[in-house]
């Protein structure tokens, strides 16, 4: 499992984000340009839209799960929204682990339905060598599908300041799971999985632009590939089955129903 030292909320983290939010204060709003990504919640270009959206079949066959770890891990419950099944994802801007999580997200969730209104982001400059990795914002986004709903809650942003709360349908089983503090990022599917980190390191996207990782997504032997789109066929396995394997064009594809029955059971209850 990748180690997340900036994600739990433990006492020491509020801490060290609090010294953070001190320093930040000199520095420009979280909207402002940064040094290596352009201002955030800018629209995407649509070049990196096309990317996200054509990533060819075969070379996500080809990469098949990827270099990942961290599989997502099944679980007994159920979490419904408009009557579809719902796909919840917990994160925090500042945080390079959902810079990572939010591009498998979006790649995998595109084979279920569409998005609209995604806006660029630039994870958080003070993170050592995991600084300023550049993503895609979920924040003023919208999705559309006939299979399932998907909400992005972004907790807190880029300065670590509270936007959103955690609804309390989730927040049981995101804190049960993460020692009772809750961490970034999290993946609740549908009640049928959940996932407490991004499965790669997030240092595979150090020093690229969008444009180069959007690019590297239809390179079965980038780093980019194996990482994000490994980690996007995982993610589409543990949506599959919360969607009961619909639509059956993207579920009964290779590697995904495999993937799929690979699942393991998480290692203890989420009740």
């Amino acid at each position: 499992m990748v180690n997340r030292p900036r994600t739990r909320r433990s006492v020491l983290s509020s801490f060290v984000g609090l010294v953070s939010v001190l320093g930040l204060l000199t520095q420009s709003s979280a909207a402002a340009a940064t040094t290596s990504g352009g201002a955030n919640y800018q629209p995407l270009p649509a070049s990196v839209r096309h990317e996200i959206r054509a990533v060819p079949a075969k070379v996500l066959r080809s990469v098949g799960k990827g270099d990942g770890a961290n599989a997502p891990k099944r679980v007994n419950q159920k979490l419904r929204k408009n009557g579809h099944p719902e796909v919840a994802y917990i994160l925090g801007e500042f945080c390079p682990y959902c810079a990572a999580e939010s591009w498998i997200a979006v790649v995998a969730l595109s084979r279920f339905g569409a998005f609209h209104n995604l806006t660029t982001l630039t994870s958080a400059p003070n993170e050592g060598s995991l600084s300023s990795l550049q993503t895609v914002s979920f924040r003023y986004s919208h999705y559309t599908s006939r299979y399932l709903a998907f909400d992005p809650i972004v907790n807190e942003d880029v300065h670590l300041r509270h936007v959103e709360s955690v609804p309390a349908r989730l927040r049981k089983v995101w804190k049960h799971d993460d020692g009772g503090f809750g961490g970034y990022p999290f993946v609740d599917f549908a009640g049928r999985a959940i996932q407490t980190s991004s499965p790669f390191n997030p240092r595979v996207l150090r020093g690229l632009s969008r444009a180069q990782i959007a690019t590297d997504l239809a390179k079965p032997r980038s780093a980019v590939a194996r990482a994000i789109d490994g980690g996007a066929n995982e993610f589409t396995a543990a949506t599959c089955l919360a969607t009961k394997n619909k639509p059956a064009k993207v579920c009964a594809r290779k590697p995904v129903k495999a993937l799929e029955r690979s699942l393991k059971p998480l290692h203890h209850s989420t009740d």
